[in-house]
């Protein structure tokens, strides 16, 4: 994605897909998941196996992965470059959460640098107590990180 397109998009604000294109097209050999990172190690057998089960489905060569990560309605979130087998993780997702009735999810596309995470997101739309509120969270993977573009909050 040129620094033009990445502008342009931006000063929309209407995030979508198309709106961030990527270069990347990955269509070789998955490498092996990279031990040497700690979140690898950590989470070494539900990363092999998303490393094992998925094709690129994310800014052209980055698998997505949710797993539960220990209560109800919560899910541990990210992506794993299939060429070097490294992962980025995004956090902790609760899905179902807030004042709303919407379950939440994530979503991706394989010609698409975005990613977009709705549910309750550590860190991100907090109300006056400091609880998370449901909302919708625009990531754009870039140079093997998530960037925060904006998180908008779903209100009933």
């Amino acid at each position: 994605m040129t620094k033009a397109q990445f502008e342009r998009a931006q000063k929309q604000k209407i995030y979508r897909f198309d709106g961030y294109p990527t270069k990347n097209t990955f269509n070789g050999k998955t490498a092996k998941l990279n031990m040497k990172d700690h979140y690898a190690r950590t989470f070494r057998t539900r990363l092999r196996e998303v490393l094992a089960e998925n094709r690129p489905n994310a800014a052209g060569k980055y698998s997505t992965f949710g797993f539960g990560c220990g209560t109800s309605g919560c899910i541990e979130a990210g992506a794993i470059d299939n060429t070097t087998g490294t992962p980025i993780q995004l956090g902790d997702l609760l899905l179902g959460c807030g004042d709303i009735d919407e379950d939440g999810d994530f979503r991706s596309d394989p010609k698409s640098n975005l990613v977009i995470a709705s549910g309750c997101l550590e860190g991100h739309l907090q109300d006056k107590d400091g609880s998370e509120q449901f909302g919708h969270h625009y990531f754009l993977i870039d140079k093997g990180k998530f960037k925060h573009l904006r998180s908008v909050r779903v209100k009933r």
